[in-house]
């Protein structure tokens, strides 16, 4: 599949949808209490996401031989765990940091975002992990534009990430072009290239594409490590150290960007 740059009308539709999504996590952190289960959550956003006449993306989404198909509406992360958690009974306790991730289907469009936050009392380092993973992301959409090619994108991303503290982008968990298929070109890494594990391709954004801005931030103790769990979908950072993510779809304009999955509630960024 090559690059699809999408028309307004299309463009209007995954905006749409990113509202449908929105109001949807926002919903879902909001009833987040100590001693809600990670599958409670995930129903709050899978009755919204389907009163709204739309289908959750994830689920069903993948599976191969290796691995069956993503069994639930949202991938929801909790502490150590990076990204792809399966709802469960696991029950939210005070001080976590919960990452709902989560893709809307509706008339041919996606939409996919993620949103981080924290439960009760937090503590001060989660707190600013929190923050770091926020801004970085919002940084990367902030240089985003025509002709910026993703190695360089990378690069600031990651470059930035390290300059605001004990903090890395975690590598192998990626961006992607998106809004007809969940997951289209190009592939958008944000580290480093010398931490990439496969050869990229480097093609230059271009307007109208719609691409997502999606980097992990965990505790640079954890080296860029991680582990699987035997569901062969939850990662989780090898040292067992915290980590955060927020995600954005955007569109890539004549001068800039702009979000299309709509802001995060500041309720819950600190």
């Amino acid at each position: 599949m090559s690059i699809v740059l999408k028309t307004k009308e299309q463009v209007e539709q995954i905006k749409h949808n990113g509202q449908i999504l929105r109001d949807a996590v926002n919903k879902a952190a909001s009833l987040t209490k100590p001693g809600i289960t990670t599958a409670e959550l995930n129903k709050i956003v899978e009755n919204h996401i389907i009163a709204n006449g739309a289908t959750p993306t994830f689920k069903g989404y993948g599976g191969n031989r290796h691995r069956k198909p993503f069994p639930s509406t949202i991938c929801v992360s909790v502490n150590d765990v990076l990204v792809h958690g399966i709802p469960s009974s696991l029950k939210i306790k005070d001080g976590d940091i919960v990452s709902i991730d989560i893709g809307v289907t509706k008339n041919g469009c996606v939409a996919d975002s993620c949103f981080s936050y924290g439960v009760g009392n937090v503590k001060p380092e989660h707190q600013k992990l929190l923050k770091a993973a926020h801004d970085i992301t919002m940084y990367g959409i902030s240089i985003v534009k025509p002709g910026l090619r993703i190695h360089d994108l990378a690069t600031q991303i990651a470059e930035y990430a390290e300059s605001l503290g004990p903090y890395i982008v975690m590598p192998d968990l990626y961006g992607h072009g998106t809004g007809i298929v969940l997951h289209e070109p190009p592939k958008i890494p944000f580290t480093r290239p010398i931490h990439f594990k496969e050869k990229i391709p480097n093609p230059k954004l271009e307007k109208d594409m719609v691409i997502t801005i999606e980097p992990v931030i965990a505790f640079a103790t954890c080296q860029h490590q991680y582990t699987e769990d035997s569901d062969q979908w939850t990662l989780r950072t090898l040292d067992g150290s915290w980590s955060a993510q927020y995600e954005h779809g955007i569109l890539i304009t004549e001068t800039g960007a702009e979000i299309l999955t709509h802001t995060f509630n500041p309720q819950f960024i600190f």
